[in-house]
């Protein structure tokens, strides 16, 4: 019998799809197990409040994200068509001419952030203890920002030729040698500023090896200070919308952290933080396995194969949601006894809610994965831009209202009712795009899940109802609960690629 599922595994990673999912999410199974395990060890030894301004400055890096205006994701879809068309000449000038432009953005926001460096750690209610330590370090970590926009070009660049296996790797152990410096670095009792130092290294780490392996995969390639209008056109053309897209991703990872800092002071942010990074770790192994779909479509789409997008388009929707929903409700279901068991009583009574309403709200978020990255395949980057429209108002809106009025629980709640909202426009829209039916495409994506989802409900309440809390038996009836759900899912074939 194991032979057998051997070989179907072996048969299944023939196809690229496939491949790239897997090589896409399993280094990230890995470093999220390493980084869960190392955290309750970085909270206690930073503490609360000097964890929580490592967060903010090191987030600084995370927003190049916004300033690279779509460039990126332009990058993997028009990568992805040229190297299908066997067009290297403007494969390579479009690499340049999108890294010139990100040399640029990253130098001057590098300086903005370094010189006003004092203004933005005013604004997030530092205490003195730690306030000159965290203007060093902030200006450190401007360092890092342009790095991590030079390497995301180049990180588009080999996702775009579908090797998302090598991006896999560089990231996965860029990642446990950063853990490895903060437990070296608490060991010798250092702080933020050395912290934030390792980050900016392992940044300019992954540019250099991410530059190397582009190389190695496109022979062709020569770096040139080259700078071509008209693809900058055509690639803006597309990534205006994608801009939205990623200030909306920015605000649900980032902007809600200084948001939370700026009304409530980094304390509270140790306590959104970590019940996040348990969520970011699930979902970012999905995330990173789904993100495949991308260029794979891209080159679908080029070779005019319609029938076979929507066939992938339904096939991974089905199998990400059978994977995601039963972790999902465990999560949710079990996020006292989850967070109690990992970082100790007294941190989970004020953080087990966040966990489980941020879980709930990432898992109707997670609806629109799959839909959102077919549509950028295609190039229909202006639905999205409209999505994240409706999102990024909707943040706006509600974020600071509910923050300011009831606290990280209220800033956990803005994100769901801002996944509420988005997702049924997203579903509507992108199956008329592709060209289903939503009732049919609902019921065979989601339709099984019904049965499972309300007998587990029922489980969980009424084992809360007739018995004590012991945390360790609790979790055990839970998982117990997920092994019959993915058994169920199993039989139904929906985990069958």
């Amino acid at each position: 019998m194991f032979t057998k599922f051997v070989e179907s595994f072996k048969n299944k990673f023939k196809h690229q799809l496939f491949r790239n999912a897997v090589s896409g999410s399993s280094g990230f199974v890995f470093i999220s197990l390493i980084g869960l395990l190392i955290t309750p060890f970085l909270v206690a030894n930073f503490g609360i409040e000097q964890y929580g301004i490592y967060i903010l400055v090191s987030s600084v890096v995370g927003y190049y994200g916004i300033f690279d205006f779509g460039l990126g994701q332009g990058l993997v879809k028009f990568v992805a068509e040229f190297n299908a068309q066997k067009m290297t000449v403007k494969l390579n000038d479009s690499v340049n001419s999108v890294l010139f432009v990100q040399l640029l953005i990253g130098a001057v926001l590098t300086v903005i952030i370094f010189f006003f460096s004092q203004n933005i750690i005013d604004l997030l209610r530092v205490s003195a203890t730690y306030y000159n330590d965290s203007v060093i370090a902030l200006k450190v970590a401007s360092l890092g920002f342009l790095f991590s926009m030079l390497a995301g070009t180049y990180s588009s660049s080999i996702k775009g030729l579908e090797y998302y296996g090598t991006v896999t790797i560089i990231d996965s152990v860029s990642n446990l040698l950063l853990y490895l410096f903060l437990l070296l670095i608490l060991l010798m009792n250092y702080g933020i500023k050395e912290a934030v130092w390792s980050n900016v290294g392992i940044a300019f780490c992954q540019l250099i090896f991410y530059v190397i392996f582009f190389k190695r995969f496109n022979n062709s390639y020569r770096f040139a200070f080259r700078f071509d209008l008209k693809i900058i056109k055509i690639f803006l053309s597309f990534s205006i919308y994608l801009f939205l897209s990623k200030i909306s991703n920015i605000f649900a990872i980032y902007v809600v952290r200084f948001v939370i800092a700026f009304f409530l002071g980094p304390i509270a942010v140790t306590y959104y933080v970590v019940p996040s990074k348990l969520l970011g770790a699930f979902g970012g192994v999905l995330s990173s396995a789904a993100n495949a779909i991308f260029p794979y479509t891209s080159r679908l789409a080029a070779l005019g194969k319609n029938e076979e997008i929507k066939s992938s388009f339904i096939k991974s929707n089905l199998i990400f949601a059978a994977v995601s929903l039963p972790i999902s409700m465990f999560i949710i279901l079990f996020s006292k006894p989850i967070m109690t068991l990992w970082m100790g009583e007294e941190f989970a009574e004020k953080s087990w809610i966040v966990l489980s309403i941020i879980c709930f709200s990432g898992t109707i978020g997670s609806f629109s994965a799959i839909p959102n990255l077919v549509l950028l395949g295609l190039g229909n980057s202006k639905l999205i831009g409209i999505f994240s429209g409706i999102t990024i108002v909707s943040y706006a809106f509600f974020l600071p209202l509910f923050t300011k009025n009831f606290g990280i629980i209220g800033a956990a709640n803005a994100l769901l009712i801002t996944s509420v909202i988005v997702i049924g426009f997203v579903l509507v829209k992108t199956t008329k795009a592709i060209g289903l039916e939503l009732f049919e495409f609902l019921k065979k994506v989601y339709g099984i899940h019904f049965i499972p989802m309300i007998a587990i409900t029922l489980s969980v309440i009424s084992y809360k109802i007739f018995f004590q809390e012991v945390y360790l038996i609790e979790l055990a009836f839970g998982a117990g609960l997920v092994l019959f759900y993915y058994m169920y899912l199993f039989k139904k074939k929906a985990l069958i690629f």
